[in-house]
């Protein structure tokens, strides 16, 4: 495989994740409306799972991972998916979801640094990218009369799972990057996502979430939210991101938390009714032009 191959499929992959992670917060909006939000994320990433390890180990006929990967593979779903998806699931129940799409931009940041202590020094293109992210975030702090209506009171505590979801995010990412494992993509996919959402399935059976669900409050909309992030955000995208992980530097792949708002704000704002103002826009123009830098200076890698 060439280089201008390979690097004709990783911005293809990109461009998936861009625009379908980008689709999935006003579905995670639609969906926690009716369903609770570590239920949600749970179900969706369990089932997801399930269906690519079916894949994985009937159709493709992969070896059955060994008790390694179930460790490690495991361990990657319960930050990613655990902390990851299920504290932005949580966010979303209270804050708009364009909003909640500028968040990980955090991402990048955490990367950069973890690289830092690894003793990865960054080149000062992605250092400047990185400032010009930090900046987009913090001016989105004190944006609390974006909450949802009647979740006001909530607003800083969505910030602070938002947080603890890129931070875990991160980690999982880089730790994704080095797994010593001879399993498929498909395979490792299909445990990261089995263990990642069988344990938001269990926190959310202790904290209360089955026992005051009710199939009656479903709606037509749910279902279909459930199924796009079901099919497209989790089994297609988080295929397409693991692929990612083993073929593109972590920085460059984190760049889909810069473009995802994008996507994101421009939903919300055209499907959900969602507002924005001067700051949040100035906001995210700063982290657009992060993307860019990082971007730029990681394909250097």
């Amino acid at each position: 495989m060439t280089q201008k191959t390979t690097s004709s499929k990783i911005w293809a992959g990109l461009i998936i994740l861009y625009l379908v992670w980008g689709m999935t917060y006003l579905a995670i909006r639609y969906l926690v409306e009716v369903v609770p939000p570590i239920l949600s994320s749970g179900l969706r990433n369990f089932l997801a799972g399930a269906i690519i390890f079916f894949y994985a180990q009937v159709i493709k006929k992969n070896p059955f991972p060994d008790k390694k990967t179930w460790i490690q593979s495991g361990f990657h779903g319960f930050l990613m998916l655990t902390i990851g998806s299920a504290c932005l699931t949580m966010a979303a129940k209270w804050i708009p979801s364009g909003y909640v799409s500028l968040f990980p931009t955090a991402v990048p940041i955490w990367i950069v640094l973890l690289q830092w202590l690894n003793g990865n020094k960054p080149n000062a293109g992605t250092i400047i990218g990185c400032i010009l992210g930090i900046i987009g975030v913090g001016l989105l702090l004190n944006l609390d009369s974006l909450a949802l209506q009647g979740y006001e009171s909530y607003f800083i505590w969505g910030a602070i799972l938002l947080i603890i979801s890129t931070l875990g995010w991160s980690i999982g990412v880089m730790l994704s990057r080095n797994i010593n494992s001879t399993a498929s993509i498909a395979t490792i996919s299909g445990v990261q996502m089995l263990v990642g959402g069988g344990i938001s399935l269990i926190i959310s059976g202790f904290y209360g979430e089955w026992a005051t669900f009710e199939l009656s409050q479903i709606t037509s909309k749910a279902v279909y939210s459930f199924l796009f992030l079901l099919i497209v955000g989790s089994i297609v995208g988080f295929s397409v991101f693991n692929w990612l992980s083993r073929k593109a530097s972590p920085t460059l792949i984190s760049t889909h938390n810069y473009v995802n708002p994008l996507v994101a704000l421009s939903l919300g704002y055209l499907f959900a009714g969602e507002h924005f103002n001067q700051q949040l826009l100035f906001s995210a123009v700063l982290i657009f032009a992060a993307v860019f830098l990082i971007s730029k200076f990681s394909l250097k890698k």
